[in-house]
């Protein structure tokens, strides 16, 4: 009651809202390199209004950090899940990159006879983990005379988790031995041979190639043994 009026009193509401969430982004590792083992993408960030949430698809999210293994791009998607008194905080990305591991394929220097064959090429891996391989190619220069080749190793220079440096190496190929008794070096032993000695006797000669008893003189007994060597061939 209040004087000329007679009042009736109704009730209202008074509503808080949620206030705007926030948060500080997370951030990329930076260089990451491909080891073989998971490896955690970014440093956590913060969130005094919520829970900072984690994908790599955008879809599933979780609070655990997301790891990578594989050296490639990823995408890391993260949000803020807002308590009671914030609102969520929309979700937004960033990149992140595991770089592949160097790997060096080195060629092995090899040697051969003149007319002999090829010696197996192989090479030298450094750099893979565990049980992986890279592929490679490799083969030599053209040519069977006396003289050095290059083996080239070859093959393709990005290789999943790896990235793949080729080393060259040479191949040698040696004259043949000349046969014990070729005192001429026409590659054979023969009469031809019993004459060149001969004339080296007369001429004097002190070259120890003419000693063919290796008694260290050159004389009639090395004409001796060059004939019983080739009586023998």
């Amino acid at each position: 009651a209040s004087g000329n009026y007679s009042v009736t009193y109704t009730g209202a509401k008074f509503t808080i809202t949620k206030a705007d969430g926030s948060l500080t982004a997370p951030t990329a590792v930076s260089d990451l390199i491909y080891s073989g083992k998971a490896q955690a993408l970014i440093s956590a960030g913060s969130s005094t209004t919520g829970t900072i949430q984690y994908s790599l698809d955008g879809t599933t999210y979780g609070t655990d950090l997301p790891t990578g293994t594989d050296a490639k791009e990823y995408t890391v998607y993260y949000k803020s899940v807002g308590d009671k008194n914030h609102n969520d905080v929309a979700a937004a990305s960033l990149k992140v990159t595991i770089a592949p591991k160097s790997v060096t394929v080195t060629a092995e220097d090899k040697t051969k006879v003149e007319g002999e064959a090829d010696p197996e090429l192989t090479a030298k891996v450094e750099g893979l983990i565990g049980t992986d391989k890279v592929a490679y190619t490799l083969s030599r220069d053209k040519g069977e005379t006396v003289g050095e080749y290059t083996i080239t190793a070859y093959g393709d220079a990005a290789q999943g988790n790896y990235a793949v440096t080729f080393v060259g190496a040479k191949l040698t190929i040696t004259a043949k031995p000349k046969p014990s008794g070729d005192v001429n070096g026409d590659g054979v032993v023969n009469i031809a041979d019993v004459v060149a000695l001969s004339k080296a006797i007369i001429a004097g000669s002190t070259d120890q190639k003419y000693d063919i008893n290796g008694d260290g003189s050159i004389n009639a007994k090395d004409i001796t043994a060059l004939v019983a060597l080739i009586a023998n061939l």
